[in-house]
């Protein structure tokens, strides 16, 4: 820790953090990426293990983040297969479906379309090869099932790769872990204006440390980490908890993955790992101001993702005793206006998971929203305005360059 003095500091070690660190890093720009724990350790950590386009944002016609997330599926996919997998999916449609199987066909159709000729194109299947492919399946009113091409990740590790990345593509940068921003006071100099950063690190030590630019890439904390630090700020997320579940496959032998829905048209996931099977999402809305104390699973979201497994395979039985695991990742939903409210539930699965980037002090931005799926294009617009306002002359191709040590 010998330097005392940074262009740009990134408050916030998750996927998004790190993805603009390693951005700035390949741009030559000199910064420092800090953490008040592990690296990834929090909602970058506990995804739905999804690298996916969002099949169900086609219901609110948001062709354009679908066709973004896929662009960036398939480049994550050539950049890191050591921790992003192909997968091709299955939606069973039963007669109390939302939609019935020709709509849901030519929706997973459309998303193939979407990925722009880097997914094929897969056609349905009766329900007699469903129950071919699912012997354990739910019969009773199956019209069919719809398919199409997604990916699963290991998200942890996708983000280490790319930390590992940045640090190699520019040896000054550094990224300090256990290191939680405690203060951030406006300084002036002949120079224009700092930021001088107050420091609490693992050891309980303080340590300050100046910047001219800050970034925070804070997630779910951002609204509380504004507030803390008095800088100008309108809260604007409504966090939600996704909840999941990891199940012994002993008795859930699934061939691929598998999209199921409630009777509400609420998409829950299951994925065959190994040994093992996910099971999830579910979308809970959080109390804002508390939540290190709500982001953990209730017996609720237990009993309702076991519940919908029930209806789905009522011939296999699951129960608690069948659970391997459990966790919850806190999503940073944007609302559409600071001012909106969102006062239901079902509310809360209708938040756009596009991003937002504002700047309430000179050099100064808060990255929030989007889906881990699409980081590394919402970082460039940061990227590109920190590099610019540096004369400093920026590609966005750099990024889709191989990761050191992980080949291309």
């Amino acid at each position: 820790m010998s330097h005392s003095h940074y262009d740009v500091v990134i408050v916030g070690g998750g996927i998004n953090g790190i993805g603009l660190l390693r951005d700035l890093s390949l741009h030559g720009v000199n910064a420092l990426i800090i953490e008040r724990g592990e690296f990834c350790s929090e909602t970058s950590q506990y995804s739905s293990k999804m690298l996916h386009g969002g099949i169900r944002y086609l219901e609110s016609l948001d062709f354009e983040l679908v066709f973004e997330a896929l662009r960036e599926k398939n480049t994550w996919l050539k950049l890191l297969p050591q921790y992003a997998m192909r997968a091709k999916f299955h939606i069973p449609v039963y007669d109390h479906s939302p939609h019935n199987i020709v709509t849901t066909s030519l929706g997973s159709l459309l998303y193939g379309l979407l990925a722009s000729g880097n997914d094929p194109i897969y056609l349905p299947i009766s329900a007699k090869k469903t129950l071919e492919l699912f012997p354990l399946l739910n019969a009773d009113g199956l019209q069919g099932t719809a398919r199409y091409e997604d990916a699963y990740m290991d998200d942890y590790g996708l983000g280490m790769a790319n930390l590992q990345d940045a640090l190699l593509q520019n040896p000054s940068n550094q990224a300090w872990a256990y290191s939680e921003l405690r203060g951030m006071e406006t300084k002036s100099t002949h120079e224009g204006t700092t930021y001088e950063l107050t420091l609490a690190q693992k050891n309980s030590s303080q340590k300050i440390i100046t910047a001219h630019s800050v970034i925070f890439c804070t997630g779910p904390f951002t609204d509380q980490m504004m507030n803390h630090l008095k800088i100008p700020w309108i809260n604007c997320l409504r966090p939600s908890r996704g909840s999941h579940l990891w199940l012994d496959s002993k008795s859930l032998s699934l061939p691929h993955p598998m999209v199921m829905q409630d009777k509400s048209g609420r998409v829950i996931f299951l994925m065959p790992r190994g040994n093992k099977v996910l099971l999830g999402t579910t979308e809970k809305s959080i109390d804002p101001k508390n939540i290190d104390q709500e982001k953990f699973i209730t017996q609720e979201e237990t009993d309702y993702l076991l519940d919908c497994l029930r209806f789905y395979f009522p011939k296999i039985n699951i129960s608690t005793q069948d659970i391997l695991a459990k966790y919850s990742g806190i999503r940073p939903l944007v609302v559409s206006r600071p001012e909106d409210n969102i006062s239901s539930q079902s509310d809360v699965g209708k938040i756009s998971r596009h991003h937002k980037i504002f700047e309430p002090l000179n050099n100064v931005f808060v990255l929030v929203g989007g889906k881990y799926t699409t980081f590394r294009v919402m970082v460039q617009d940061i990227a590109q305005t920190l590099c610019n306002r540096r004369k400093i002359p920026y590609s966005k191709k750099k990024t889709l360059n191989p990761l050191q040590g992980w080949g291309g």
